[in-house]
C-alpha cells in the first residue's frame, strides 16, 4: 500500500515531468562544462603550448615596436644629418680627454 505522504509528493500536472527534465538536462549542461575545464586544467601540454604562443606573440610585438622605433630613428638622422653629425663630433670630443687620462 502506498502512504498518503507519497502520494503527495507525486506530481499533480503534465507540466512537473518536463520541469524535471529540463532540470537534468541543465544540470547535465553544466557537469559537461565543468568536465571539460577540468581537463582542460589536466592537459599540461595543451597549456605549456598556449604560453609559448603567448610569450611568441609577446616577442613578436615587442620586435615590431623595436623595428618601428629603430626606422623613426634612421628616418630622422637621414632628415637633419649635421645635429646628429655634430652631436657625434661632439661626443667623441668629449671621450677622447676621458680615454688619454684614463692611459696614464
Amino acid at each position: 500500500m502506498i502512504s498518503q505522504q507519497h502520494m503527495s509528493n507525486q506530481p499533480d500536472t503534465a507540466e512537473e515531468p518536463e520541469q524535471l527534465r529540463q532540470e537534468i538536462d541543465e544540470t547535465r549542461a553544466e557537469l559537461g562544462e565543468t568536465v571539460h575545464a577540468l581537463a582542460a586544467k589536466t592537459d599540461v601540454k595543451a597549456r605549456a603550448r598556449r604560453e609559448v604562443d603567448e610569450r611568441k606573440a609577446r616577442i613578436g610585438e615587442r620586435k615590431a615596436r623595436a623595428r618601428e622605433t629603430a626606422q623613426r630613428a634612421v628616418g630622422n638622422v637621414r632628415s637633419r644629418p649635421l645635429p646628429v653629425a655634430t652631436a657625434v663630433v661632439v661626443l667623441i670630443g668629449a671621450a677622447i680627454p676621458v680615454i688619454a687620462v684614463g692611459r696614464r
